[in-house]
């Protein structure tokens, strides 16, 4: 190669098209969560919570209120004159809260552990869209094995009918011999194309999930000596659906407690000033003191208000009791779904294993006349249904080893 030609290597190599790395389970969530727009809104609602936060601490404060008017007026002192005039008056107030029965606090607390509920929101959703990923990431692994179990023993079938053909040509095969394999391959090509929609689906799915507009590439990374290691499947971490929950609970019980101080007194330090000009006279007035405000009788406002928050926070209960015992029995069942599968992988194992062994003794069988084409074939058939349900069963089982970890609280998100 001339020197001339190695000059323009550089720019053809950066010409050509980049292949992006394959995607992992985790790289799939991450893209997933990064644009999810649940888990946004989760988060804007945390930043809602602490807006409602600042805003309770706020009422703790003081306030410095300005009150300006222009009256009209007709004055009259005894026998005098009437006088009528303009008369403005300016007040200057400043307050100081000193005592509200506590329903600043409350307020606070209520906000405070409203903020915890969503953060615990958010990640629950985070857990619900790890396993929307793992269902899609695996359902595509298994269809991507199956289409390339399907597509080999179409290979096979396809060199089997072109030797049935060769061999009924001299007599040595039957007519019907080839009609089944032929049968038997547009079976096999059904389920190619049923299985190749199938991933399809799933790949528009995760695409979509995930914002890929291009083609998807993913890589497992989990294999079966991982899926054989022994885990305790207890978590020690909160559940997320729970927390948020009972975070709820307790937010109810504070914003009980700031309605019910909405009938306590309430006393503020008060120091305002007045000025006024009646008459053309200036007036001027300096006072301090302390300010009650007690409301008396409301007409069950504050009862039914209570009664309102009372059953919110029966409801909250309910809910995280029910969350607590839904949550048990979906840990139970991943965490039997993966020992299930770890049995059943191992009883398909062999299963292939002798199933393989009878297609290859067969065949030798066959080329000798002492069996015929359709026990080669049943042979055949046998193998793949065993190998398409052995590959199917590992995926199933790596599901389920994500969702037990994952329920468990020992799967890194």
């Amino acid at each position: 190669m001339s020197l001339r030609c190695l000059s323009y290597l550089p720019s053809l190599l950066l010409s050509l098209p980049l292949q992006a790395a394959p995607l992992t389970l985790n790289q799939v969530f991450q893209q997933a969560s990064a644009r999810s727009e649940p888990i946004q809104q989760a988060q804007l609602d945390i930043q809602r919570q602490e807006a409602a936060r600042n805003e309770a601490q706020s009422l703790q404060g003081s306030r410095i209120r300005l009150d300006a008017g222009l009256d009209a007026a007709a004055n009259k002192i005894e026998d005098r004159d009437l006088k009528t005039g303009l008369e403005p008056t300016i007040r200057t107030e400043w307050r100081h809260p000193l005592y509200d029965g506590g329903g600043r606090e409350a307020r606070i607390e209520a906000t405070r552990s409203s903020q915890e509920a969503a953060q615990w929101d958010v990640v629950r959703l985070k857990e619900e869209l790890y396993l929307q990923c793992a269902q899609l990431f695996y359902s595509i692994i298994g269809q991507e094995r199956d289409v390339a179990n399907l597509r080999e023993s179409e290979t096979i079938y396809r060199e089997r009918i072109a030797t049935l053909q060769q061999r009924a040509r001299i007599g040595r095969s039957r007519r019907a011999e080839v009609l089944a394999a032929e049968t038997q391959l547009e079976v096999i090509r059904a389920q190619l194309a049923a299985s190749q929609q199938a991933l399809r689906s799933a790949k528009s799915r995760l695409r979509w999930l995930i914002g890929a507009e291009a083609s998807l590439d993913i890589q497992d990374t989990i294999d079966l000596a991982q899926l054989r290691q022994k885990t305790p499947l207890e978590r020690k971490t909160p559940l997320p659906a729970v927390a948020a929950t009972q975070a709820r609970v307790a937010a109810a019980d504070r914003r009980i407690e700031e309605r019910r101080a909405a009938a306590s007194p309430r006393f503020d330090f008060i120091a305002a000033h007045r000025w006024s000009r009646p008459n053309d006279l200036s007036t001027q007035a300096l006072s301090f003191g302390v300010g009650l405000s007690w409301t008396l009788y409301d007409a069950g406002e504050i009862s039914a208000g209570v009664a309102g928050l009372s059953l919110e926070k029966q409801r909250a209960d309910i809910q995280s009791q029910w969350l607590g015992r839904q949550a048990q029995l979906d840990l139970a069942l991943a965490g039997q779904e993966w020992e299930d599968g770890l049995l059943q992988i191992k009883d398909l194992e062999a299963a292939y294993a002798a199933a393989d062994k009878n297609v290859r003794l067969q065949q030798q069988e066959f080329e000798t006349g002492l069996l015929t084409n359709l026990e080669v074939m049943q042979a055949i058939d046998t193998r793949l249904q065993v190998k398409r349900n052995l590959d199917q069963v590992k995926n199933r089982t790596k599901l389920a080893y994500v969702e037990a970890l994952l329920r468990a609280g020992l799967w890194n998100l």
